[in-house]
């Protein structure tokens, strides 16, 4: 039999890593956005590279919410997991003392 363990502690931590990660991106853009004051060349190179990051951040904040919400529905899938079969151990172990007695 196939043995599966999960601690929904460290994923849960991987997710708001992630959530962080994906904060900071979006911080760093908006600091962006003041605008640089130089030449019209490299504002002009500075604009394109911005315009080009945009989509590229977008794109990888998008991903890393996504992932950091499927850490999290895995964490409580796996919780919700453990406490159901924890309730049927009881339940058996409960079931088998009656019968013993």
């Amino acid at each position: 039999m196939a043995e599966i363990r999960a601690e929904s502690g460290y994923l849960y931590n991987l997710s708001e890593r992630l959530d962080d990660i994906s904060s900071d991106l979006n911080l760093h853009s908006r600091l962006s956005e003041r605008g640089v004051s130089c030449s019209s060349g490299v504002t002009d190179a500075f604009g394109d590279l911005a315009g080009k990051w945009d989509v590229h951040r977008k794109k990888l904040t998008e991903l890393l919410d996504a992932l950091a919400a499927g850490f999290r529905v895995a964490a409580e899938g796996f919780e919700e997991a453990d406490s159901r079969l924890a309730e049927q151990a009881t339940e058996f172990g409960n079931a088998f003392t009656k019968v013993v007695k």
